[in-house]
């Protein structure tokens, strides 16, 4: 499995520098390196993919009329109380009402989507290879090459095609060997 520290590194010898062997030597390229990688990789993982995404999941009120929100969980979607009208947040480790401004619940919420924050040790090579090239690309841009700038935009676009397509095949498995979906990818990947 991949590491922040391959991703750094990664990045590192985009930009024609040295790989480090430990994400803390206080070398500020490193640190440059991974709050970009940080920054891209919670924007990607926000959304909803195969790799990140749990459906139907029902949370249930604690001893003190509270929801807790399972750990690793950066965002919710379909939180709406029975009304429809009122989307809950996250708020610490628990489901929070910005409406009446509550932590506390009369009733178990109905059963919602949960999007993780995974690991980088837990991601899969197609997300963790789409997230560094977001990464990768950002880094490079100061170095106005055009070149390089150029490449990284490819590996962007090759990399999302690979994340589109692996969504596809994962929450529609029928599609897996579909011509269509094939035809589609070769055309992304040669671009």
């Amino acid at each position: 499995m991949a590491t922040e520290l391959d991703a750094v590194n990664i990045m590192l010898i985009a930009r024609g520098l040295t790989p480090v062997n430990t994400l803390t030597t206080g070398h500020p390229d490193v640190a440059a390196a991974r709050n970009i990688l940080d920054r891209r990789n919670e924007e990607v993982q926000s959304k909803k993919w195969w790799f990140n995404t749990e459906n139907e999941v029902q949370l249930t009120l604690d001893a003190n009329d509270k929801i807790a929100v399972p750990a690793g969980v950066i965002r919710i979607d379909d939180a709406f109380e029975s009304t429809g009208e009122n989307k809950l947040q996250i708020l610490g480790s628990f489901l929070y009402d910005p409406v009446d401004r509550t932590l506390q619940f009369d009733d178990d919420p109905q059963p919602m989507t949960l999007i993780y924050l995974r690991d980088w040790e837990d991601l899969e090579a197609v997300p963790f290879n789409y997230i560094v090239a977001l990464a990768k690309e950002e880094f490079v841009r100061p170095l106005e090459s055009q070149l390089i700038s150029s490449q990284a935009e490819k590996d962007i676009q090759r990399c999302f095609a690979k994340m589109q397509v692996a969504d596809i095949e994962h929450k529609d498995p029928g599609t897996s060997g579909n011509p269509l979906v094939a035809k589609w990818l070769s055309k992304m990947l040669v671009r």
